[in-house]
């Protein structure tokens, strides 16, 4: 199966580069790339019956090869074909091999569209000569397959390389999928579902084939990633915390708000993995201003009822800030010391906090990428949270994990994630939702205008800060002029309007090309509500956490996508105020409409992230093409969702009840996926 496909009959090194083109590397890759359509030639007819405009296949004998030149010089090759009810001219245009392919007396199949051109006849048509009484077809006669094929590397060519491999090699091809799934699913063999995928007896069988085949990519994969993550489980003694049941519950009687059910969820979740002596290594996912924080606080209590250290990392100073003050206000009257560490402290400072962090003074830890420096070390440390974690590379998260041994990990995202992506981005994660907000909160109205409602939304604005004293984001694509006029840039935008529309206000300007000093210092005015609009690009989406900013103008709406609107009006709409977010787009992409019709009309992340990734597909969502969502052959997340959690399901109940039966699908995957582990870091 994982041979590679050069040394086929009938590919050899140029029809090998063309596939490579098309991702076919192994008898693997081109057993699971599986025919684009279908195409129903079973049905003959007679060479009378045949009409105008319309396709036919029929059985017929070769009366006669005929060539001849146009006054370009280019030739027409013409052949008769008849049966007992009529002759038809085939006709290939500047074909000149065609010459040879026919020979008077040959019985044919032929497949065409007949049109009209002084006679009847067929343009290009398909052909099979039968050479015999038995012989096989595969280009005409049948239910015929067509592929996505490139420029060079012909339908044909590629239906007989890959029939010639069913041929000859699918004898040996082993099942490796347990008999009790296939029965419990109704999936056929293996064998018979790569025969029937690409040359089906019937369409119906095409379609059955089609399945049985995703489903045991889906199967697959979950095994590969459960049970590496069990092997890791096992391989990896972390520290088993003991909770005092009394002590917590004070903990979060004290709390200054009740948590919500989903909350108590999560957190009891959390709690239960880190009672166990295996590592947690679990993601907590919650629209924007959910209360993820307050959940990952109580984690690190318990952690340091164990005498024991947590961390908290963040990707940028102003998120870590709002993390550190949250974390001080809910632990600061038990006793529990906390330490902030940034990129630009003092000498003397950072030394102080740091020789306290590696003798245990601190407790809880939070800071940005500062915390991954070769001079940080813990006394104990045995969680780690990581909030909005594809901020960071893999090796950075594994650089902090590796600080202490086999620290339980949270990792957090405010970036709703539909459940086909998260089992499949996250699969070696195991996965809690808070997918309800706090108490009290109230939901964003947002607003869809074009252009000729600009001034009133900047009045509005004007309104809210003036005669209200809120705060307002005002939002562009670009940061500066690239010369497209209907794109607008913060940079000129921000010229243009802070010294007329808003000439008195104390503005700012704000995007990813300043340097990080420069930003996070305009951030901190603009939280300490010195700065009243803050003009900037999408770099505010994560991190600005100001209940005084009730109102997001969002201009050229029409190039984000439906999850970063999202995430960007998540920035308003955090006091007690009703707070708005106005989009405004030029109306003229029909896709861009949908979006934000569906943000208009929504406020759940949940529901928008399945939105946004049934309108963009799983390859674009939140940069998700890096971790191989795409790369499933046959399997598409979006179409066969509910056969992805069967998988999963199934894969784990094994699992769980007899790993034995596994071993084929184990074995099979660590080839598919090259035996690549997770670590216990």
């Amino acid at each position: 199966m994982f041979n590679s496909v050069r040394y086929l009959k009938g590919v050899g090194p140029a029809k090998y580069s063309l596939m490579v083109k098309m991702g076919i590397h192994t008898i693997y890759d081109l057993l699971n790339y599986l025919p684009r359509k279908y195409e129903d030639r079973s049905n003959f007819v007679k060479v009378r019956q045949i009409r105008e405009a319309e396709k036919a296949t029929f059985i017929a004998q070769v009366e006669m090869v005929g060539c001849r030149r146009t006054r370009d010089r280019k030739e027409i090759i013409s052949v008769a074909f008849s049966d007992e009810t009529g002759v038809i001219y085939g006709v290939w245009f500047n074909q000149p091999y065609m010459k040879t392919v026919f020979e008077k007396g040959q019985r044919v199949i032929i497949t065409g569209k007949a049109s009209k051109y002084a006679r009847l006849q067929l343009v290009n048509p398909e052909y099979e000569i039968l050479d015999s009484d038995d012989y096989e077809l595969i280009n005409t006669g049948r239910i015929v397959p067509f592929y996505s094929v490139t420029e060079g590397l012909s339908q044909k060519v590629l239906r007989r390389v890959i029939k010639n491999l069913l041929d000859t090699s699918l004898g040996r091809i082993e099942e490796y999928l347990p008999r009790s799934v296939m029965e419990k699913r109704g999936l056929a063999g293996i064998r018979e579902s790569y025969l029937n995928a690409h040359f089906p007896e019937t369409a119906r069988k095409a379609l059955m084939s089609r399945k049985s085949l995703a489903f045991r990519e889906f199967f697959l994969f979950h095994a590969n990633i459960l049970n590496n993550r069990d092997k890791a489980k096992r391989r990896c003694r972390a520290v088993a915390h003991t909770v005092d049941g009394k002590l917590f519950s004070d903990f979060i009687s004290a709390l200054p708000f009740k948590l919500t059910g989903a909350q108590i969820k999560a957190l009891l979740s959390i709690k239960r993995d880190m009672e166990q002596n295996t590592r947690m290594n679990r993601l907590l996912q919650g629209d924007v201003g959910s209360g993820k924080t307050v959940v990952a606080v109580c984690a690190a209590y318990i952690a340091v009822m164990n005498g024991r250290q947590a961390v908290f990392m963040a990707p940028t100073e102003i998120l870590a800030e709002q993390h550190m003050k949250t974390i001080c206000s809910l632990v600061s009257p038990r006793n529990i010391k906390t330490a902030f560490i940034r990129g630009n402290m003092k000498k003397k400072e950072r030394d102080d906090a740091l020789k306290k962090i590696e003798n245990g003074e601190y407790n809880i830890i939070v800071g940005t990428h500062a915390l991954l420096g070769e001079d940080i070390r813990f006394a104990s440390l045995s969680l780690v949270v990581i909030d909005e974690q594809h901020k960071f590379g893999v090796i950075q998260r594994e650089k902090l994990v590796n600080k202490g041994l086999y620290p339980d990990t949270l990792v957090m995202t405010a970036t709703p994630i539909p459940r086909t992506l998260a089992v499949t981005v996250y699969g070696d994660m195991d996965v809690s939702v808070i997918n309800s907000l706090p108490q009290g909160r109230i939901p964003v109205k947002t607003f869809h205008i074009t252009g000729r409602k600009l001034d009133d939304a900047y009045n509005f604005i004007k309104k809210k800060v003036l005669a209200e004293g809120d705060q307002a984001y005002i939002v562009y694509p670009a940061v500066e002029d690239s010369g497209r006029s209907e794109l607008k840039s913060v940079t000129d935008m921000y010229r243009k309007l802070s010294g007329s529309v808003f000439s008195g206000i104390s503005t700012e300007l704000v995007h990813g090309k300043l340097k990080t000093e420069t930003k996070d210092s305009i951030m901190k005015l603009f939280m300490d509500n010195e700065i009243k609009i803050l003009f900037a690009t999408s770099i505010i989406e994560v991190g600005m956490d100001n209940p005084m900013a009730t109102v997001m103008l969002v201009e050229n709406a029409e190039r984000y996508g439906l999850s970063q609107l999202h995430q960007l009006r998540g920035r308003v709409g955090r006091g007690k105020k009703q707070s708005y977010c106005i989009l405004l787009s030029d109306g003229k992409n029909e896709q861009a409409e949908k979006r934000i019709d569906a943000l208009v009309k929504i406020n759940d992340g949940f529901k928008i992230a399945e939105i946004d990734l049934a309108l963009r597909g799983p390859g674009q969502f939140h940069g998700t093409k890096q971790h191989g969502i795409s790369d499933f052959r046959v399997a598409d997340v979006i179409e066969d969702r509910e056969m992805l959690f069967q998988a999963r399901h199934d894969a784990k109940r094994i699992l769980m009840e007899d790993p034995r039966i596994m071993r084929g699908s184990f074995s099979f995957a660590a080839l598919l996926y090259g035996k690549k582990e997770r670590s216990c870091q």
